[in-house]
């Protein structure tokens, strides 16, 4: 079995023998639920005064999204369930596959969690963001275990190659 075999054989098992309509619900929220959480992030950057750090964020999640999206196109690979029959269509979507855009999402978001949360709150950021999203992008039969694993990949990089500082440096050339 290759790759590609194993990945289908994740998603099916998961998506045809775990199939409900309100873990379908549940799914959606979760999955889209993460640019709320972003924009969250956002806000608390915005609203403690911590500029250079939401510059970072912005940048690291405009030029992230951008070569996310570019890999997509460049590698064009089929969603699981136009590959497959038996995987129950939660909802579609119209770009390729690989990599996870929401995985990305989510594990650049856990770069950014804030501070002044309590300790039960970043354990719960960790379970939502590191694991429940690329969870239910799978369950969802929307995307292959590896799509989520290149995708979190990308979102853990990022962030420390595209440093703070090199955000900053961005920022003033943009206001020279």
């Amino acid at each position: 079995m290759n790759l590609n075999e194993v990945d289908l054989e994740i998603v099916k098992f998961l998506n045809v023998n775990f199939y409900s309509v309100y873990l379908v619900y549940l799914a959606i929220f979760v999955i889209y639920s993460v640019y709320v959480y972003l924009i969250y992030l956002a806000f608390d950057l915005f609203r403690n005064k911590k500029h250079k750090k939401l510059f970072h964020l912005f940048v690291v999640a405009v030029i992230g999204y951008i070569f996310v999206a570019s890999l997509k196109y460049l590698v064009g690979r089929e969603r699981p369930y136009d590959v497959s029959q038996e995987i129950n269509v939660v909802f579609k979507k119209a770009d390729p596959s690989f990599p996870s855009s929401h995985a990305f999402i989510a594990y650049l978001s856990f770069f950014f969690v804030p501070e002044s949360f309590p300790a039960w709150l970043k354990k719960l950021s960790a379970v939502y963001l590191l694991f429940l999203i690329p969870f239910f992008s799978v369950y969802s039969g929307v995307h292959y275990p590896s799509d989520v694993i290149v995708g979190a990949l990308i979102g853990l990089i990022f962030p420390r190659v595209l440093t703070e500082k090199t955000s900053s440096k961005i920022l003033e050339k943009i206001f020279k």
